[in-house]
């Protein structure tokens, strides 16, 4: 019988490397799932959007350059700003502040015993506290746009705020081990890439919804034309139950289908008469004795018509 005898230190430095992957996946949010990074960030937005006098303003903040608010903005769900009702309602300005921090991680800081504490932010992830007030300008001409008394603080970087274990910040502690392709975002770039991959499929679903509402079956195998006084270019029967809509594409398709079922017409007249013709003269064919389809003759009978010429050349 062996008995093993594991060393204290392998011990100590095994459980060492099994608590910092638990650590690590602690820290790691999950975002790749639409829903779930959708009302996270409007949770953050909404915290953010309601202490509009404390934020910043956006020429104080200093944003990655790969972070493009604008597109960001396109790739949203129509709802997301109106889907619950917000609490209320700030300049363009200011929400685009608090869209671009929300985008980085931070949200409000509320405090359990006094409630919201307006002029400050925090992350939930890092617990990292950031005071909004450094960071705006302090008097600024609303004409011009000139910074008249600046802020305490030159810029605000929200990434870098973070602290450096922070998934938002730090790429490897957001990198999952398991996956089988390795890719080292942090977590604000993941939360844009699943924007931007949910925007494209909303997109796509949308104009396959349009050309299946404008889709007609029917036009390319046209039916049988109606018979009446009026002619066949002229005849066209609208397909059930798609009513008539005013517009350049729907005139469009109704010509081409009109011409489609004249085509159709046309190529139906012409076959007709050559079957016409062709049943005429087999007919004919048929009728006629000796002909190639009449049957063949047997010896038998070749031998009776020899026999009889020779008869009637005697006679």
């Amino acid at each position: 019988m062996v008995v093993m005898v594991t060393s204290p230190q392998i011990l100590t430095e095994t459980h060492q490397t099994n608590t910092d992957q638990a650590a690590d996946s602690l820290l790691r949010l999950p975002l790749a799932v639409p829903q779930t990074a959708l009302r996270s960030l409007r949770e953050r937005y909404d915290d953010l959007s309601s202490r509009p006098s404390f934020l910043p303003y956006l020429f104080n903040l200093r944003l990655p350059p790969t972070l493009d608010l604008k597109a960001v903005k396109s790739q949203l769900p129509p709802t997301f700003f109106t889907e619950p009702p917000p609490p209320s309602t700030n300049p363009s300005s200011l929400s685009d502040v608090a869209l671009a921090l929300a985008l980085t991680g931070w949200q409000g800081l509320t405090n359990p015993r006094i409630g919201a504490v307006p002029n400050t932010a925090t992350c939930a992830t890092c617990l990292r506290r950031l005071g909004l007030w450094m960071f705006r300008s302090k008097e600024v001409d609303e004409a011009t746009g000139e910074i008249i008394v600046p802020a305490p603080m030159d810029h605000l970087d929200p990434v870098r705020e973070h602290r450096f274990f922070c998934p938002w910040r730090n790429a490897t502690a957001q990198q999952n081990p398991g996956a089988k392709i390795k890719d080292t975002k942090a977590a604000w770039e993941v939360l844009a890439q699943t924007l931007k991959n949910s925007g494209y499929l909303r997109q796509q679903a949308e104009k396959s919804g349009q050309r299946s509402h404008f889709h007609r079956p029917a036009a390319s195998l046209p039916g049988t034309p109606s018979r009446g006084n009026k002619p066949d270019s002229e005849v066209y029967t609208a397909s059930p139950g798609l009513s008539t809509v005013e517009g350049d594409e729907e005139e469009d398709m109704a010509a081409r289908d009109a011409k489609d079922k004249e085509r159709w017409a046309k190529l139906r007249r012409v076959k007709s008469l050559f079957d016409s013709k062709g049943k005429k003269k087999l007919q004919g064919k048929l009728s006629r004795p000796g002909t190639a389809t009449s049957r063949p003759p047997t010896a038998h009978s070749r031998q009776d018509s020899v026999t009889g010429e020779k008869s009637g050349e005697k006679g």
